[in-house]
Formats: C-alpha cells, structure tokens, sequence
C-alpha cells in the first residue's frame, strides 16, 4: 500500500482503504451497463433468482462446437464431477441456492439440466467464440443470454 496515498483514500472511502475495495468502487463507475442489459438482467434474476440466497457460479469449457479451434479441456466425465461438486458446496449449509452454468457447448447444458434439475440456472443462447463474433452477433448473444 502507498502511504503517501493512505490518509488520502482512508477519509475519500469513509473507512479503512483496502486496495480491492477501491478496484471494486472502480469497477461499479466504469462498468455501468447500458439500460438494456440492466433491464435484462434484472429480468433474468427476477424469473430464475427470487428468494435465492446463494447463486454458485459453474464455468465448464469444452472445445465449444468444434468449429472453433479450442482444445478439449475436460473428458465428459469431469464434467459430471464439477457438477456434483458445485451441488454439494451449495447444498453445505445453504437451504436455497442455485448453479449458473456457463458453457461453450449445449450438450453440456442438456446434461447438467438432467444431472442437477432446477438447481442449474443458464440459458438457450447459442454458444458464441468471441474471438470468431462480430461484435453485433456479441452485442445480440449478450441480451440472449440474460433470457
């Protein structure tokens, strides 16, 4: 921590200065989203979030659709183990909780739908690369994804 900056940032945040408080403050100003996608967002925790009081959050990369050229991460197996793992850190000492699955592949999403029941929360939006999207198929896949 830079002491010069300390007594400084401790009275500008009204409390102790702690580096990743200042990031998140930050973040907040600079990464506003636009009222479209607050809209949706808000919408998707409205239908899928209600009254839950603990949301995991599950990333499983696969080699996507194989028109990208991503390797393979994990065997289907592993995927399997991740899912029941998040279940059972969700199900430790949390009466209501849920798993948004983010995924390059819906077969995954299929499966984890099947595995795990309403506990999974994700989307029908098509799996989109972003290094292989036009920044209009981001822009529509982003607001896909909040529905």
């Amino acid at each position: 921590q830079n002491k010069l900056y300390r007594p400084w940032l401790t009275r500008f945040l009204g409390g102790e200065y702690v580096p990743h408080r200042l990031h998140g403050i930050f973040q907040r100003i600079l990464l506003q989203p636009t009222p479209a996608l607050k809209a949706a967002s808000e919408a998707f925790v409205s239908k899928h979030l209600t009254g839950v009081k603990t949301v995991l959050g599950l990333q499983i990369r696969t080699k996507g659709l194989g028109r990208w050229k991503d390797p393979a991460r994990l065997s289907k197996s592993s995927n399997t183990c991740l899912m029941l793992c998040a279940k059972k850190v969700g199900e430790y000492g949390n009466s209501s909780f849920r798993i948004f699955l983010s995924t390059d592949n819906s077969g995954v999403k299929e499966a984890a739908r099947a595995f795990l029941g309403d506990l999974v929360v994700t989307n029908d939006a098509p799996p989109l690369h972003i290094d292989y999207a036009t920044p209009a198929e981001i822009k529509a896949n982003m607001l896909a994804v909040m529905t």
